[in-house]
């Protein structure tokens, strides 16, 4: 992870107080990595588009992210 990718979660886990931001279900509601709400901006995103999330509900998300994208 870059310096400036660690920064960024930082400051976001400090927006969302450590919190998951996206509480699906099986959520532990401890923030674990970033979710990029995006992909306009990957690699210079604004800190609105980044979302702290748990694991269980990062693996939902990609999931779904990739059920959809088949379905075009």
């Amino acid at each position: 992870m870059t310096e400036d990718k660690i920064a960024r979660f930082k400051l976001a886990f400090r927006r969302d107080s450590g919190r998951c931001t996206a509480i699906l279900k099986g959520c532990t509601g401890r923030a674990e990595t970033l979710w990029n709400t995006t992909e306009n901006h990957r690699g210079n995103e604004p800190l609105w588009e980044l979302r702290c999330v748990c694991h269980n509900c990062r693996e939902s998300l990609s999931f779904d992210l990739k059920r959809d994208m088949l379905q075009d």
